[in-house]
Order: C-alpha cells, then sequence, then structure tokens
C-alpha cells in the first residue's frame, strides 16, 4: 500500500494490549508510556506524543472572565496538569486553574470547568462546563511521523494547511520526569531530582518509576513497571503497608549498602486511586540530636493559639477556618495572604496545633523585621569560620530548629530575591546547607507563609519569585479584612473587654459606627480602640466617645460591588493605580472650582503636574475608571464627573497605597 498508512487502535482500559502491538510505529501519551513497553513486540520503535489544543478550544479558554477559578478535568492527573502547564504557555495566564481527575482532586464548590472532551468525568457541583475538545497531535509529532514513513510531501497538502489552522501550534514537551498534584495527598510531588517515585495500584501494580528511583534501588524500570511493588522491598513494616494499603511515615531503611528514607502515601481505598512511594537519601539531620524537640520548644518555639480562639459568625471567615482546619492533617505548603491587622498568625497556629506536628518545634521567622545581611544567618545557620566573627562551633539555622514541624515565614514579600533560591530548595529538597559549610543537612519541616502584599505585582516588579510563589501557594488562605466580618464586630469587642476586664458597655449608635468604619488596622485597631475606651473610665462609650470623625465614615460604607470594583482596580498595579487616583483628585479639584474636566484638559493639568499623561493614555484611563463606574464621561461642555463611589476610590485607594 504506497504512500498508506495502516492504524490501530489500543486502549489500556479495554484490555486490548494483551496480545501484544506488532506495528513499526508506536504513538502513546506520556501517562502511560512504560505499560506500553511491555506489550511491542517486534522492533517496533515507541514515540510519546506531544498534544495540543484545537485554536476553538482555547478560544473558549479565552472568553471567561479575568480570575475565574476552574477545574481543569481530565481521568489522569498528570495530563491535567500537563494541560494546564500547556494553557498558561500558550498565554490564557487570566485563569486560576485547578487539576482534577475522579480518583483524586476536590471540586471545593468550584462552579467552572473546563476539559478537553471529557465532560463524564466533571464533578456533578461544577454549574459550567467549557468543552474545549479532545487534545489533538501536535505538528511536531505528525512532522515525525510523515519523516519515519518518508511521507513528508504530504506536509504541503490542503488537508494539512487545514489541520494547522485548527490547533494551537505549540511544540509541548513536558518538562518533569513526573508530576502529580492530587490536592488530598500530603506531598506535592515535584522533587524529582533527590526523590524516588513510585506510583501504584491498590493491587500493588507499579505504574510508574522514575530515574531517581531506579539510582537509588539499583533496578531499572524497564524491568519493574507492571510487576509487584511488594518484590522491590523485603522489610516486614513496608510490606504490611503496602499488603493493608496503610500510611507510613518516614522509615530509614537499608538498601545495596545505602541508607535510605521510604514515606508510603495513601490516597484511599478505591481500585481507582494511585497510591505512591517515595524514596531518599538519608542525610545528615536535626532528628537524630536526642534532645533536639526539647531543646526548641524550650526556647519559646511553641504555637499557643488554636481554631477555638477564632472567634467568627461570619461565612467568610468560617470558610476560611473550615479550610485550614482540614489542611492542617497535610504537609503542603500553605500561603495565607490578608491586610495587616487580620489575624494571620493566629490561624497559622491554629493549623499547627491541629496537626500530627503540633507537638513539635512552631519557628516564626518576620522577613520584614530581621535584618537583610542577618536573615540569610537566621534561617540557614553557619560553620565555624563562614564569616568575621562567626560563632565559635558555627549556629544552627531555624529550618533545622523547626525539624519535624513548622516554620512560619510573616512577610514573605519581604524577603529579598538572593535568599528566595535557596528557599525554594527547602521547599523542593527538604534539605539546607549552612552558610560557609559542605553537609547537607536534610531538615522535615512544614512552610506556611503570610502577607499583606500583592505576590503577582512583586512578580511583576522582578521583586519576587515566580516559581516560589507557586510553590508555596499549593492551599491558599485569604482572611477577610474587618470590614467584611460586620457581624464579628460586637462579638470581638465582647472578647477584648473581657480580656483585659473592662466595665463599660458600649451604646447601640456608638456600634453601628463601628460597624460601619473602614478599619484600616482590622483587629488590630478595634482591640486597641477597646483599650482606649477602658482608659477613658467611662461607663457607656457613646458616639461622641469614638475616635475617628463620625461624619467622614459614609465615605467607608460600600456595598459588596463597590468592594469588588475597588479591590479589582487595587489590583492593578501601583503605578497604574497611581494614575487612576491622579485623575480622581483632579476631577474632584477641578468640580469643586466648577473647571471643566475633559480628556485634554485633564491631559494638559498632567503636564503642569509633571505627571505626563498623554491623552491618548488619558482616554483610556477614563474608559477603565467609567468601567468601574467611578467617572461618569459626559459628551459635550460638561466633561468628565466625578461619581460617589469615586469620592470614595480617593480615600481607600490612598489607603491602600500606604498599605503596600
Amino acid at each position: 500500500m504506497q504512500n498508506k498508512v495502516l492504524i490501530e487502535r489500543y486502549s489500556v482500559e479495554e484490555n486490548s494490549l494483551e496480545n501484544g502491538i506488532d506495528a513499526d510505529l508506536i504513538v502513546s501519551t506520556a501517562n502511560i508510556d512504560k505499560i506500553v513497553k511491555k506489550y511491542i513486540i517486534g522492533g517496533g520503535r515507541l514515540i510519546i506524543a506531544n498534544l495540543t489544543i484545537l485554536r476553538s478550544g482555547f478560544r473558549r479558554i479565552l472568553s471567561l472572565p479575568a480570575h475565574t477559578k476552574a477545574l481543569l478535568v481530565q481521568a489522569d492527573m498528570r495530563e491535567a496538569m500537563q494541560c494546564i502547564d500547556q494553557i498558561y504557555q500558550l498565554g490564557a495566564k487570566h485563569l486560576e486553574l485547578i487539576p482534577y481527575s475522579p480518583c483524586n482532586g476536590e471540586a471545593d464548590d468550584i462552579e467552572v470547568a473546563i476539559s478537553p472532551g471529557e465532560n463524564r468525568n466533571v464533578p456533578p457541583s461544577v454549574k459550567q462546563i467549557i468543552n474545549i475538545g479532545n487534545r489533538v497531535l501536535d505538528i511536531s509529532t505528525i512532522m515525525y511521523i510523515l519523516i519515519y514513513f518518508k511521507l513528508e510531501d504530504l506536509f504541503n497538502t490542503p488537508v494539512m494547511r487545514d489541520y494547522c489552522d485548527k490547533i494551537m501550534l505549540f511544540n509541548f514537551t513536558p518538562g518533569l520526569d513526573f508530576i502529580y498534584v492530587p490536592s488530598n495527598l500530603n506531598d506535592v510531588m515535584m522533587a524529582y531530582y533527590k526523590t524516588g517515585i513510585i506510583t501504584f495500584s491498590p493491587a500493588g501494580f507499579i505504574l510508574h518509576y522514575n530515574h531517581m528511583a531506579e539510582k537509588l534501588l539499583g533496578q531499572s524500570g524497564k524491568l519493574v513497571v507492571g510487576g509487584n511493588i511488594l518484590n522491590l522491598f523485603t522489610q516486614n513494616s513496608i510490606q504490611d503497608a503496602i499488603k493493608n494499603m496503610k500510611p507510613m511515615v518516614q522509615k530509614q531503611i537499608k538498601i545495596n549498602g545505602m541508607d535510605l528514607l521510604v514515606k508510603i502515601v495513601v490516597a484511599g481505598s478505591s481500585t481507582a486511586q494511585i497510591q505512591h512511594l517515595t524514596i531518599e537519601k538519608a542525610y545528615e539531620s536535626a532528628v537524630k540530636l536526642p534532645s533536639f524537640k526539647k531543646y526548641a520548644i524550650g526556647r519559646g518555639y511553641v504555637a499557643k493559639y488554636y481554631f477555638d480562639d477564632i472567634i467568627t459568625m461570619e461565612e467568610n471567615m468560617k470558610k476560611v477556618k473550615d479550610i485550614a482546619a482540614r489542611s492542617a492533617v497535610s504537609d503542603s505548603s500553605i500561603l495565607v495572604t490578608g491586610e495587616s491587622g487580620t489575624g494571620k498568625e493566629l490561624l497559622v497556629q491554629a493549623i499547627h496545633n491541629a496537626s500530627k506536628r503540633k507537638d513539635n518545634p512552631f519557628v516564626a521567622v518576620n522577613c520584614a523585621a530581621v535584618p537583610e545581611n542577618l536573615i540569610e544567618s537566621e534561617l540557614f545557620g553557619y560553620d565555624e569560620g563562614a564569616f568575621t566573627g562567626a560563632r565559635h562551633g558555627g549556629k544552627m539555622g531555624l529550618f533545622e530548629l523547626a525539624h519535624s514541624g513548622t516554620v512560619f515565614l510573616d512577610e514573605i514579600g519581604e524577603m529579598p530575591v538572593h535568599l528566595q533560591a535557596r528557599l525554594l530548595r527547602v521547599l523542593q529538597e527538604k534539605e539546607v546547607t549552612r552558610i560557609g559549610g559542605q553537609k547537607v543537612i536534610s531538615v522535615d519541616v512544614r512552610v506556611i507563609a503570610a502577607t499583606n502584599c500583592n505576590i503577582p505585582d512583586l512578580i511583576n516588579a522582578g521583586k519576587f519569585r515566580r516559581d516560589l510563589y507557586y510553590r508555596l501557594n499549593v492551599i491558599p488562605l485569604r482572611i477577610p479584612p474587618l470590614r467584611e466580618r460586620v457581624k464579628d464586630i460586637p462579638l470581638l469587642c465582647e472578647v477584648f473587654m473581657k480580656r483585659i476586664e473592662a466595665d463599660y458597655s458600649i451604646s447601640d449608635e456608638a456600634m453601628s459606627h463601628l460597624q460601619q468604619y473602614y478599619w484600616e488596622g482590622n483587629i488590630r485597631e478595634l482591640q486597641n480602640y477597646i483599650e482606649y475606651f477602658h482608659n477613658l473610665n467611662k461607663k457607656i462609650i457613646d458616639i461622641a466617645d469614638l475616635p475617628f470623625p463620625v461624619e467622614t465614615e459614609k465615605i467607608n460604607q460600600l456595598s459588596k460591588e463597590e468592594e469588588e470594583v475597588l479591590v479589582e482596580l487595587r489590583s492593578c498595579g501601583e503605578n497604574k493605580t497611581l494614575k487612576y487616583l491622579f485623575v480622581l483628585e483632579t476631577l474632584k479639584s477641578l468640580s469643586a472650582d466648577h473647571a471643566q474636566a475633559g480628556r485634554r484638559s485633564l491631559a494638559e493639568y498632567s503636564r503642569q503636574q509633571q505627571e505626563k499623561i498623554s491623552e491618548i493614555e488619558m482616554r483610556k484611563l477614563l474608559a477603565d475608571l467609567e468601567q468601574y463606574r467611578m467617572v461618569k464621561v459626559c459628551k459635550g461642555r460638561k466633561g468628565t464627573v466625578l461619581t460617589e463611589l469615586g469620592v470614595k476610590g480617593i480615600t481607600i485607594i490612598k489607603r491602600s497605597l500606604k498599605d503596600r
């Protein structure tokens, strides 16, 4: 059959591999290639297909509003991760995509799902499904097939040109040896350089065996994939854990004269779920110090707060508290965000005290408070003679001190960029090297970070590493500001009054104004006010006793919709936000003088004030502000008018810029 290729289809799920694959060229996806190899008969060549998505499907993705949170649903979690990576690299970075498979992952009340032709796997709670069509072969794979069969002339045919018009041209090759991030497992499995990873079914069938597992165990993946994992380990504890499908904490064993640390994670009892086992070299570890834990806790590295200490009646805060409590049992990194004074450290301490690490050290580090020239030695320690003035015998770093416990990195946005690479290594490799030292020290710590900064803005400004952000943001927790917790204000007042044994009461009118107040300092500010009232030595606190001007608070009364508008405005980046603020303040000033405020007059005024905003840019700024409902652009002599929301926005934007 000249110029013809006979194509046959095989499926792992349908058990059509059992009779073997006899072909010149076998094209497989990356998630099953090692299984497929076992069934190849003859001298056929196996290649891994690079997949892409249809242009029509990508247009559907681009049509979703910015900041949409959506599940990326596929039957295989690894393919879901690869598809997300591909979508981001193609330019659709305006979405927050979460990998999901029926066996691994949680919907978490997410209402939107994107799936490449696998609608049957979408959880029933999802309200909107974006079907982008099956992923198809990328041009690089098609070219390989054509060249292999010496049919490269077919590339210039109308059929191929039509195919190229329908797909996103992208040469996608997975950069990692293995990626597997189901949200209900304890480990984010991306530490593939120093960690051996073996995944297996509940029946013990080995599904994946990475390069480091080959190196540590001394057996080739070609020989073991498809076999039983019990054949790899003779230790009774490991065999029992696998047979009974029970998780196993890190255990030290010896194989081929090498000390190894083995850990087993079990996803569940369903036969469809995948379990995994990790293997690492047993380096020198702080856990070998007999009085280590007692030493660390004796120095005050303990958490004092629990979830019962978090008082709330608001649903938004109850949800944060619930997610935090469920996340406490895992070892995944957490990034807590929220304005200053919202109680980020209290939440972090509660997570530690609800975790399996609760009896071990809790080490908190304020990255903004430690001088930049000292923070590296504080975190990672140093060896004797590392620098002038180094302590005799060296010094243990805080990551070593927190071994088997939790490290809380507060104000992570203030960490110097050059140290962020070292922190990334701790997260990936679970090991540190002291300043001036050569010895690699294994550390078992859970890292929880917190910030009141806008990390994406810092990334765009080159002040924060994108890869570190994704490593920390495995479990994102946003604590709402106090102005979004109006029901909690009387409750918190009562708690703080009892704490200082205050004997006054707050009138209904005063409490109403406290609930309307903007709370720039959040709970910390409220606590200070309660102490201030106590020092007034009055039996009843009324409106006249409030330490802020009541008449100005109407500016700070925002509807939920207005709050969302201002949150979006503040996320535009500092440079653009400053320009918006300039326009709003100029409009307010001009309206007070009954002066015209057209596009040209605003641009001219900006040049006088050294802002130098062109007329074209001013038109865009006004269009944005009109979309935010902060100005109304009128035709004719009336020009542009500042709205009530625009007046409120001036005060609030100033406060947000002050907090950055």
